[in-house]
């Protein structure tokens, strides 16, 4: 575990002591209630050829900071990352509402992104009706009372069933923010300005992100290929890893040959 200091605050990230010092970079962004450790395996396979990075966000994991309710505050962050490890370029992953939060960072900063993979993701994301309408998610100044966080982490219960453990390993309330972010965000408005290669890859068992939504973003993208792996829940990297990580080198590969 590796740690940097932005704005007095410290924030942590994984990256293998393999890793070649002047190789090609990917910074690996985790979804919702998450954290850096989901991509270990890419850390343990990818890092032979690439410095993998994987960033714990701000008030996940092991870093410090404040939760964001929007998607721009975080890729805002992720700017501050980069600059702070002197990143020039690299891919960016992105998992579920790190998707989004990828999206937006290419958008926001062309230039630096070589490549994006997007997994689990999409444009938008549809939250439950009875989400939206019991807690009032759009409704600034709500997010964090007490009372907000007893009703969701009822609802994400019963929505998520088996996966709920997972995603509130870091606490409802960072559970909660993140699906507030994650209903917020909606990239279909400029989803053709992301010219940059892309890859999209979707598990054809999500139940939290069915592969429909993930092949529609693939669709809107102007330079992209979608992949669908078999068997694969919402956590794509980790069911079909040797897969997966095969998929995402040969993209990688392909990105950093010019």
């Amino acid at each position: 575990m590796a740690e940097v200091i932005i704005d007095g605050t410290e924030y942590h990230y994984r990256i293998s002591k393999r890793a070649p010092e002047n190789g090609p970079v990917a910074v690996c962004v985790h979804g919702s209630g998450g954290d850096g450790v989901v991509w270990s395996y890419q850390l343990s396979r990818l890092s032979r050829e690439y410095r993998v990075i994987l960033p714990d966000l701000p008030a996940h994991g092991q870093s410090g900071g404040s939760l964001s309710y929007h998607v721009e505050g975080y890729s805002a962050w992720l700017d501050r990352f980069a600059d702070a490890l002197g990143l020039e370029s690299f891919i960016l992953m992105g998992h579920s509402l790190g998707g989004g939060i990828v999206q937006h960072y290419a958008r926001s900063h062309p230039a630096r992104v070589k490549g994006m993979v997007l997994i689990g993701t999409s444009s938008r994301f549809v939250l439950s009706r009875q989400y939206n309408e019991t807690l009032g998610l759009m409704e600034e100044g709500r997010e964090t009372a007490p009372e907000t966080l007893e009703k969701a982490g009822a609802l994400l219960q019963n929505l998520y069933s088996s996966d709920y453990e997972a995603l509130a390993k870091n606490g409802i309330d960072v559970l909660h923010g993140d699906i507030v972010a994650a209903g917020r965000f909606d990239s279909t408005p400029w989803l053709d300005e992301l010219t940059m290669p892309s890859l999209v890859i979707a598990g054809s068992f999500d139940p939290i992100m069915p592969c429909e939504r993930s092949r529609a973003l693939a669709d809107g993208l102007p330079d992209s290929r979608f992949l669908l792996l078999e068997g694969a829940g919402h956590t794509v990297m980790l069911d079909k890893k040797k897969e997966f990580n095969a998929a995402v080198k040969e993209f990688m590969d392909g990105c950093f040959s010019d």
